[in-house]
This record gives structure tokens, C-alpha cells and sequence, in this order.
């Protein structure tokens, strides 16, 4: 089981993973322009289009989990 944590912060966005009940690790920060519509979902492809099978739950969109950077 691989868990995602997902976090924007005006032009920035976190990405962090968690394996089988692990603590969260940084996975990539990338920036996000602002102002214009962000579409956010889960969506998973296949590079040789069949045979693939993915499953998604407990999807929730919130507030950010934590600041970026503490002050």
C-alpha cells in the first residue's frame, strides 16, 4: 500500500509518499502557476494500455497538512 499527501501552498506543491504505515517522506516539490483552475483527482494509465489495474479509496481534499516552511 503506498499512501500520497498532496499539498499546495500558493505557487508550490508538496508531494509525499508513505509506504505500508510508514512516516511521510518528500517525494517532489514543483511549482503550480496560481490564479488559474487546477483540476485535482486520482488517475493512474498504463504504458501498454490494458492489463492494468489500479485501485484508489479514502480520497479527501482538505486543507494543507502543514506549513512549508516553519517559521
Amino acid at each position: 500500500e503506498v499512501r500520497l499527501l498532496i499539498s499546495r501552498y500558493a505557487e508550490a506543491v508538496r508531494v509525499e509518499y508513505a509506504v505500508d504505515g510508514e512516516a511521510f517522506n518528500m517525494l517532489r516539490l514543483a511549482y503550480l502557476p496560481s490564479g488559474g483552475t487546477a483540476f485535482v483527482g486520482p488517475m493512474c494509465c498504463s504504458p501498454q494500455r490494458e492489463g492494468f489495474r489500479a485501485r484508489f479509496w479514502d480520497f479527501q481534499i482538505g486543507d494543507p497538512a502543514r506549513v512549508l516552511h516553519a517559521d
